[in-house]
């Protein structure tokens, strides 16, 4: 009797053991598979000079007083990859993302998402202008300057997989992020470490992109996307602080 209660009592162990782990496990692979993962929006950032002869404003108003800017975004950065590798020059960059499954394939189906853009709107209704793109200003009337752009305030949880690319006018000049970025077409059942990775950047913390030399009283437009490298909308990702950045501009030779 003794025995047979011990037996009893071992096996409903066992048994509630089975329907935790079977419980956890169902769990886990429904929310690693879901495609409706969130990413945080990032947060305000702010461009800042550290030259008086140097003015940033969402125009090319060369009389602006402005030594910084608010940069905001309605969109979210997102995991996703560039479709080809990206290079000094390009004009356009395409992604995509997909959500994985357990087997480390790509399930569900491929998207085509915008990365995170600026944007600005000044004025009242109905004469709103919105902005995505800002000038960096040389206010010197007699010399040309060339201007460095660093990232700075770096942080969050995923600060290491974020990837900023920048344009002057409709070219790429420079990416940041801290560490070679993934790129390739996502192909539903391949593997996502199918795809390739980039190198064309500079570290994030401590590099520097040379913006286009600035004529004196001119200006150079530029525009920047956002992305958190990768591909698979995972629960990696979910309550995830992305990211805070700032960006910072100054003689090349400061």
């Amino acid at each position: 009797m003794k025995n047979a209660k011990k037996s009893m009592f071992i096996t409903t162990i066992l048994m509630v053991a089975v329907l935790i782990v079977a419980v956890s496990t169902a769990t886990f692979a429904w929310y690693t598979a879901t495609t409706s993962i969130s990413a945080t929006t990032a947060v305000v950032s702010s461009a800042s000079s550290t030259s008086a002869d140097i003015g940033i404003d969402w125009t090319a108003n060369l009389a602006t007083t402005s030594t910084s800017i608010t940069l905001d975004s309605e969109s979210k950065v997102l995991p996703m990859v560039p479709t080809a590798a990206i290079t000094e020059g390009a004009t356009a960059i395409t992604f995509n993302s997909a959500p994985i499954n357990l087997d480390g394939k790509f399930t569900g189906s491929v998207t085509n998402p915008a990365p995170w853009t600026i944007k600005h709107v000044e004025g009242e209704e109905p004469d709103q202008t919105t902005y995505t793109s800002f000038h960096v200003i040389n206010k010197n009337y007699n010399e040309a300057v060339t201007v460095k752009m660093t990232v700075t305030d770096l942080a969050g949880d995923l600060a290491d997989n974020l990837c900023i690319a920048v344009f002057a006018g409709t070219q790429v000049i420079g990416v940041f992020a801290n560490q070679d970025y993934n790129v390739g077409t996502i192909t539903i059942g391949n593997e996502s470490t199918a795809l390739g990775t980039c190198d064309y950047r500079v570290a994030a913390t401590t590099g520097s992109i040379t913006l286009p030399e600035i004529a004196a009283r001119q200006s150079v437009q530029i525009s920047v996307y956002a992305w958190i490298n990768g591909g698979e909308l995972t629960s990696f990702y979910a309550n995830k602080d992305v990211a805070s950045f700032s960006f910072a501009f100054a003689p090349a030779n400061a």
